[in-house]
């Protein structure tokens, strides 16, 4: 496996969030990194190319947009299981899709700009794959945040990432344009908010007000580099799911979203006859190991009230992309 050398790795640790907003944002990047402005931007370029950044671009937040969020649980027989997959990856409202090792066996996102465009989707993938739908909408976020840190022995650490209140705000049709233009990547050039807004008709000067909105407002969760760490070697990536009585999960679900190897936890309702999990908890490691080391760690929390658990270990990552915003040429 081709690992990140020790200039890659100082870009990963530092660039996962934090990209400047400023008219040579590569250049104020770049300094405390001792590199010049030519060479982050070739090298980030390299590590995108490499895989081990996904994107170097912002995480957009569906809900703070004005838009929904939903995790779906499909069951497939296995003989059908790649052709859904990929049936389902056609649809560019799937934002993430995984194979997991469970009778539910095939999981993905929803990321929708529009809430109603959830349903219309549901019910346009369950036509299109000819198999039931399972939507498990979050009722409470306890946690999100993956950030994926590499030691200098080469050892990589997955922690979780608090991010910092955001302040009221919503965006506009302008605010809009300027998502769609950066989701799929920062342009890896010099001044790319000036390559931004000469594609979305603005002054650089408000492009980058806008910007700082978007972070501010939380509609940007972050801007920097989106760390793949299957390809950096976090393999190990297993859904935590957690049966506990309704009056308790939200006591319980904030004491497991303070353990530090926690990267998501959410409240999810179980309305399926054959599912009586309602709190789910993302567990990644390079071990499978570690993670049902950490998976007892969880279980400890719990206590007397833990009812029953599984955790769901992905075993092919169909998709991953983020929400992606409809462009006039999509």
């Amino acid at each position: 496996m081709m690992r990140p050398d020790g200039v890659e790795v100082a870009i990963l640790n530092h660039l996962q969030a934090g990209f400047p907003v400023e008219r040579h944002p590569f250049a104020a990047a770049a300094a405390p990194l001792n590199l010049t402005e030519e060479q982050l931007i070739a090298r980030i370029g390299q590590m995108v190319e490499k895989g081990f950044f996904s994107r170097f671009a912002p995480l957009v937040n569906a809900e703070r947009l004005g838009g929904a969020v939903t995790l779906v649980a499909m069951r497939i027989p296995a003989g059908e299981l790649e052709k859904v997959a990929l049936q389902v990856n056609a649809f560019p409202q799937v934002s993430q899709n995984y194979g997991r090792d469970h009778a539910f066996n095939l999981w993905f996102v929803l990321s929708t700009a529009d809430k109603g465009e959830i349903a219309t989707t549901l019910d346009a993938i369950e036509h299109a794959t000819g198999h039931p739908v399972y939507p498990m909408p979050k009722k409470t976020e306890y946690r999100v945040g993956f950030r994926l840190l590499i030691a200098e022995d080469g050892s990589v650490h997955t922690a979780s990432w608090q991010d910092p209140p955001p302040r009221e705000g919503q965006a506009d049709e302008r605010d809009r344009a300027i998502i769609a233009a950066m989701q799929a990547g920062v342009p890896l050039e010099p001044t790319p908010y000036d390559r931004i807004a000469e594609q979305v008709g603005m002054l650089v000067e408000e492009v980058m007000e806008r910007v700082e909105k978007l972070l501010a407002c939380g509609i940007f969760r972050r801007l920097g580099g989106v760390p793949n760490h299957y390809r950096l070697g976090v393999r190990a990536n297993g859904m935590s799911v957690w049966a506990i009585p309704e009056e308790r999960v939200d006591q319980l679900g904030e004491r497991v979203a303070k353990l530090d190897f926690i990267t998501h936890c959410y409240h999810r309702p179980s309305p399926y006859p054959d599912w009586s999990f309602n709190l789910f908890a993302m567990i990644h490691a390079q071990e499978r190991g570690q993670v049902l080391a950490r998976a007892e760690q969880v279980r400890q929390v719990l206590g007397e009230d833990l009812l029953g658990w599984d955790i769901l270990f992905s075993t092919t990552v169909w998709k991953k992309t983020g929400l992606r915003l409809a462009t006039p040429d999509s």
